[in-house]
């Protein structure tokens, strides 16, 4: 509804060169394209930082992460949220917990699902593993695998457009949930392989893809558009 909502991350509060020194965030707040104008929002109940998020219904739902507090141990999110924009005071509350904890993750809403997709797990690494909260039943399950090791999985970006649930992952592939929702398939190889990006629908047939880095060429200032058979 021509509205942007930034949620948590983090805040680097050590100086250029020094030890890193980072503490997540609970901020919320929301920009309102016609007014030009931020307002603040309920902040998340805890400060929450890799974590995706997805709107379906006027609902706003935020899925894994982690909280950093400097030298102390970072501690994995076990919670998923969820925000009722549409209230006259929305307030967060929980989901029925995931069966997963995960960050560097992707979250997608696709015909009244929403898709808890890869990301690196606080025990065994990267995952391609898939998880799906049906907002009716109120229940998780397991979705497929998406295509790849387990690093195509890791800052993966993801979301629907025409119809179709579409995953740019680490490999620099794109993959699309197929019809009956029961596997991936690989569509298009990708002119730049992006992890810890953003990947957006321009139209039904075109993606945009902004910002992430790659481990071979550091961070990209490029923006691609990403034609759709």
């Amino acid at each position: 509804n021509n509205k942007l909502y930034r949620l948590g991350g983090f805040a680097a509060k050590n100086k250029e060169g020094d030890d890193n020194d980072l503490w997540s965030q609970a901020d919320v707040a929301c920009y309102d394209i016609a007014s030009k104008q931020w307002q603040d929002l309920s902040p998340l109940p805890e400060p929450r930082s890799s974590f995706d998020a997805a709107v379906l219904n006027d609902k706003l739902y935020v899925i894994g992460g982690w909280h950093l507090a400097g030298e102390t141990d970072s501690v994995w999110h076990k919670s998923a949220l969820v925000l009722d924009l549409a209230a006259d005071a929305p307030k967060w509350e929980a989901l029925p917990e995931p069966p997963f904890q995960r960050r560097a993750l992707s979250v997608a809403a696709h015909v009244g699902k929403v898709y808890a997709i890869g990301g690196m797990q606080e025990q065994g690494g990267p995952t391609t593993r898939v998880d799906v909260f049906d907002v009716q039943s109120g229940k998780w399950s397991q979705g497929p695998s998406l295509q790849g090791e387990g690093m195509d999985g890791f800052g993966s970006s993801a979301f629907a457009t025409g119809g179709r649930l579409y995953v740019s992952t680490y490999s620099g592939k794109l993959q699309r949930l197929a019809a009956d929702g029961q596997s991936w398939e690989i569509v298009k190889e990708l002119e730049r392989a992006r992890f810890f990006h953003r990947m957006l629908p321009l139209s039904d047939t075109q993606l945009i893809s902004v910002g992430g880095a790659s481990m071979q060429s550091g961070k990209f200032e490029e923006v691609d558009v990403i034609e759709l058979d």
